[in-house]
């Protein structure tokens, strides 16, 4: 049997949607259920019990894939509960807090990594080289999920004094803003793709810009207080899935603007010692990715494809 895979099976999100992946129990019966929902915790969870009652089956022996961008309300008790009722759930977005890392100790909640795009995932050799590429960095956004963006945007602007390939866009979703077709292409084609958090800190944009070769950059100035435990409990999530475990990530993640500007320079303003430096950063960002994909890959195929008498 072929074993399933997340990457190959959670199709793009939507404005306002919430997506569920629940894999039953047994090879080739894979469905999705899109749920809207102005409340998505208490839509989501009347909308599966429903399903769930009509077909007579249990929660409990399910696999869920929760993709969302919930939040708001991502600690509320409902959706906790909710979790605790299936074999495994799976979610996008991790936060620190008693309620996860009790599922998580239970080994009932896994984190995975999420693109809202789709976007193709090359290997190295497909991808092209850093120190070839004509942009220097890109950033595409909307200002809904964050206010603060559009300044950092211009800091970064300023500091460096190099034009960022993109803009930051005052609609609330990016699936609406017309220029969201260039949104791939500028990040395979672009040396750095800025990370400024959006609705969570943990940003679709960081794995669509892994999934393009695009090298990505986080200031943690640009961090919100109230967001710090949040991006933390990420940062330990990604941690985890590193082949690298205990030394540090081999993209660009500093302090501040001025840490990357003087890093910037040494990598392509400084001829080509600066540029081989550039594309073994690259080359060593996208191994990491790789790793980290295959060890998800593995966790989501050994719940989805597993059998009672297997266990």
């Amino acid at each position: 049997m072929e074993l399933i895979s997340y990457f190959e099976l959670v199709s793009a999100n939507v404005s306002g949607n919430t997506e569920v992946v629940l894999h039953f129990l047994a090879p080739g019966t894979v469905f999705t259920i899109p749920i809207y929902s102005k409340r998505p915790v208490t839509g989501l969870v009347k909308n599966l019990f429903s399903i769930f009652q009509a077909h007579n089956v249990s929660t409990s022996d399910f696999t869920l894939i929760h993709v969302a961008d919930e939040s708001p309300h991502f600690q509320h008790p409902r959706l906790m509960d909710f979790y605790t009722l299936w074999k495994k759930v799976y979610r996008h977005n991790w936060h620190s807090n008693e309620a996860y890392q009790k599922l998580y100790d239970s080994k009932q909640l896994e984190w995975y990594p999420l693109g809202h795009l789709r976007s193709p995932f090359l290997p190295l050799d497909q991808l092209t080289p850093s120190s070839q590429r004509k942009l220097n960095i890109t950033f595409r956004g909307n200002s809904n999920t964050n206010k603060k963006r559009k300044n950092n945007f211009n800091e970064v602007q300023q500091v460096l004094g190099v034009k960022i390939t993109g803009q930051v866009f005052a609609s609330a979703y990016h699936s609406i803003d017309p220029s969201a077709g260039d949104y791939l292409k500028e990040m395979q084609d672009s040396r750095f793709c800025l990370n400024i958090r959006g609705r969570t800190p943990e940003c679709h944009r960081f794995y669509e810009s892994l999934d393009c070769g695009c090298i990505p950059v986080f200031i943690d100035r640009f961090v919100d207080f109230n967001y710090k435990s949040q991006f933390r409990g990420w940062q330990s999530k990604l941690q985890e899935v590193s082949w690298r475990r205990g030394q540090e990530f081999p993209f660009i993640w500093v302090q501040d603007v001025q840490a990357f500007a003087n890093m910037y320079n040494e990598l392509v303003n400084s001829g080509a010692p600066g540029l081989a430096k550039l594309d073994a950063m690259q080359r060593e960002t996208m191994e990491w990715w790789t790793a980290a994909r295959q060890h998800i890959k593995h966790l989501v195929e050994t719940a989805t494809c597993s059998f009672p008498n297997d266990q």
